[in-house]
């Protein structure tokens, strides 16, 4: 059963750049900015946007021209989180801390973390995390002794070096989601076009 096309979420929009590799994870993204359908927390006039060139999130007013590509559920997916950690610590003793609960806990990736903040209300989706930093098991493509964190305070997303401290809450995986893509515009848009591009794809197809 395939849902309806709509804008992807900013953080279904970061799990589609590889930030360890530096690239998309799949074909039919340029190196642009694309919107994802999420409004800042703070002013509704502005949403928040992947730069598919280097994995950062920002946002911009919604007037601005971006690139935009759709998306639609047709396997939703779980996980499980463990407790946070009391303290903040290194990268390599964050996976320690993982690893030492049970082989199946890992070190969350940066876009399962992402997944975790609510940047349309700008909180938590979630009890258990605290406003700081967490590290993510992904490392930085360009620079192997770096880290990707994401701050819980903002949702705002970089790289630490691994000897910095930071908090971690480790992850399992129940059952793996899946998203289908559309291509991708070939023009920049405003975002309430890029809405407006999907709706319109959704009815191009009901009418088939």
């Amino acid at each position: 059963m395939r849902g309806k096309w709509r804008l992807p979420t900013i953080d279904e929009l970061s799990r589609m750049f590889d930030r360890e590799k530096g690239k998309p994870k799949i074909s039919g993204f340029n190196s642009d900015d694309y919107w994802g359908s999420t409004t800042y927390a703070y002013k509704t006039g502005v949403a928040w946007v992947v730069d598919f060139d280097n994995g950062h999130t920002d946002y911009y007013d919604k007037s601005f021209t971006f690139c935009v590509r759709c998306v639609r559920e047709t396997e939703t997916g779980d996980l499980i989180w463990s407790e946070s950690s009391e303290s903040a610590m290194s990268w390599d003793k964050a996976n320690q801390y993982c690893n030492e609960l049970n082989i199946e806990w890992k070190l969350p990736t940066i876009m399962e973390l992402q997944g975790m903040f609510d940047y349309d209300k700008g909180g938590l989706k979630i009890n258990g995390f605290v406003s700081k930093a967490y590290w993510s098991s992904t490392i930085r493509a360009d620079n192997p002794h770096m880290a990707w964190f994401i701050n819980f305070n903002s949702g705002y997303t970089n790289s630490f070096y691994k000897y910095s401290a930071s908090y971690v809450r480790c992850v399992k995986r129940i059952k793996k989601g899946k998203l289908e893509w559309s291509e991708s515009s070939k023009t920049e848009v405003t975002w309430d076009k890029a809405n407006k591009y999907c709706n319109e794809l959704h009815k191009k197809e009901s009418n088939k």
